[in-house]
């Protein structure tokens, strides 16, 4: 005899708790690398970070990285936000894109 498997029926309310709760982890996520990233000397953010036998390496600028970054530090607390860019703020790094 063959089992039949029926779906378990989910609510809306529950799906957006679970995608809600999971972009709420990716942006966490998202904004621990921030700081990590941003390049002082440079004011951009940088493309990515490389494991070398001396440590870990920060690897190019990016002006699109930096545009795409202040877009999401907009959404922070000017404080976080001014923290993650090493004391300036999102208006000054946006201006000199």
């Amino acid at each position: 005899m063959q089992e039949t498997i029926t779906p378990k029926r989910t609510s809306t309310f529950e799906i957006e708790d679970d995608v809600t709760s999971f972009i709420q982890k990716l942006r966490e996520y998202a904004i621990r690398g921030l700081y990590r990233m941003f390049m002082d000397k440079d004011d951009r953010f940088i493309f990515s970070m490389r494991q070398t036998p001396r440590g870990v390496r920060k690897v190019g600028v990016s002006s699109r990285y930096t545009a795409i970054s202040l877009i999401g530090l907009a959404t922070l607390e000017n404080e976080t936000a001014m923290a993650i860019l090493s004391g300036r703020e999102n208006k000054a790094l946006c201006r000199s894109l």
